[in-house]
């Protein structure tokens, strides 16, 4: 781009950083990031919350917390990459790493977060993890994981992801809910 005497502006930057992220290429991202701080686009908010993403994908979530410290007037935009940062790093993966066993409360809160970023996959692993660990007798696990689903998937996905999981009967009170609100099975 800049060999044909084209400068990338705060859109191309932003789509850039995002190709690096998904394909976890930091060399080029620390690349784009140093062309940011040379040329003075670091407080634009645009490129600052991509720059924060970039930095989560690649799992450097220690550089994310620095530019996220760094920037003063931080917005809901801001607050939310870091919070999708650290769900989409898989904080629940790294509790169990460690041999943090998550508790009701931790459950609630991880599937809360999925359900606000529609990370289904995420979700899907908390979900089958409370099964296997007897969590699904809490109220307030259960309430998360229907908020979850309902927000990532639809109303099929969780009655076939209850059926494939030898879940027959809480299936068929799904399908039993559905009707009584006027959706059809």
């Amino acid at each position: 781009m800049r060999s044909s005497g084209l400068l990338p502006d705060r859109f191309s930057l932003s789509s850039l950083l995002l190709a690096c992220s998904e394909l976890s290429y930091l060399p080029s991202g620390i690349e784009i990031h140093g062309f940011v701080l040379r040329n003075g686009l670091e407080f634009d908010p645009f490129v600052n919350v991509s720059l924060i993403s970039f930095n989560f994908q690649c799992d450097k979530p220690h550089f994310a917390w620095a530019l996220f410290d760094g920037t003063v007037n931080k917005n809901q935009v801001f607050w939310n990459a870091m919070i999708s940062g650290y769900v989409q790093m898989n904080i629940f993966r790294h509790m169990l790493e460690q041999g943090i066993r998550p508790n009701e409360i931790a459950i609630t809160c991880l599937l809360g977060a999925c359900s606000q970023l529609s990370c289904l996959r995420i979700g899907k692993d908390i979900h089958c993890f409370t099964l296997k660990s007897n969590l699904t007798k809490d109220k307030f696990v259960n309430c998360s994981i229907l908020d979850m689903y309902a927000k990532c998937a639809s109303w099929t996905a969780m009655i076939s992801g209850y059926a494939v999981h030898g879940h027959g009967n809480e299936a068929l009170l799904l399908i039993k809910q559905m009707q009584k609100e006027g959706l059809r099975a």
